[in-house]
């Protein structure tokens, strides 16, 4: 839907009634004829584009800011190490804004936050 992003608020008229709430991320597998909400109460709602006579923007949504990873210089003294971002339930995290799910963080992340490891070694985050 060209105009609304994940996490804004909107409201949705269906031939059924009308419905608020944040617009979700299209979930990988699903089919590009629905838009899926959630509520205020907390459920999600899938609705049939079909069905939608209009859409609102009530309010954008937030925009997050990453932080900022630093570069460091390779030691030609020290071994390379990669270390590897696989993803699962451990290192994902629930986004309560549009309901989705994203890295809890990446490899790129974990080497910032234990800035000792380059101490060792010549640290390479892979996702």
């Amino acid at each position: 839907m060209p105009g609304y992003k994940p996490g804004d608020k909107v409201e949705i008229e269906t031939v059924d009634g009308k419905y608020t709430g944040i617009l979700m991320e299209r979930p990988e597998l699903a089919d590009d004829k629905h838009v899926v909400i959630k509520l205020e109460s907390g459920y999600n709602i899938g609705i049939s584009l079909d069905r939608i006579r209009e859409i609102k923007k009530i309010e954008a949504g937030i925009k997050r800011e990453g932080f900022r990873l630093k570069r460091h210089k390779r030691d030609p003294s020290k071994r390379d190490i990669s270390i590897l971002a696989t993803g699962g339930t451990i290192a994902s995290r629930v986004d309560y804004i549009t309901g989705g799910v994203h890295s809890a963080f990446s490899a790129e992340e974990l080497i910032s936050a234990v800035p000792e490891l380059e101490e060792i070694a010549n640290i390479h985050g892979r996702q």
